[in-house]
């Protein structure tokens, strides 16, 4: 899967979405936001070189419900199968660098569904 904007329309449903993909990478943004600018096209750059093993969502915090472990924009955290695995607010001093060691070091693991 490649880059996708990610909407939901309450927390459950939010979670019930992350569930579906074995190592998905999301970035919060908001138009208001200094720090986001453009760190969303870096952003997708890199997660396209990584399209496959690893989901790559951007949600807009303007258009959807708050997420309780987001307390700020940018932010990034990982999921697999629905589970948070990191979490980073603010912006990377080096976005590519950060954005480009997240993606493979996701993209290089061997993830096995939960039982």
């Amino acid at each position: 899967m490649g880059i996708a904007s990610m909407t939901y329309s309450d927390l459950e449903d939010y979670e019930a979405q992350l569930k579906k993909y074995a190592a998905a990478i999301v970035l919060f943004t908001h138009p208001d936001c200094a720090g986001c600018v453009g760190l969303d096209e870096r952003f997708e750059t890199i997660a396209k070189q990584y399209a496959g093993p690893v989901t790559a969502l951007i949600v807009n915090t303007d258009r959807n419900p708050r997420v309780p472990s987001v307390s700020g924009t940018p932010a990034t955290l990982v999921y697999q199968f629905g589970k948070e695995q990191e979490q980073l607010v603010g912006r990377p001093l080096d976005a590519d660098a950060f954005f480009s060691d997240l993606f493979e070091d996701y993209s290089s693991r061997e993830i096995t569904a939960p039982v």
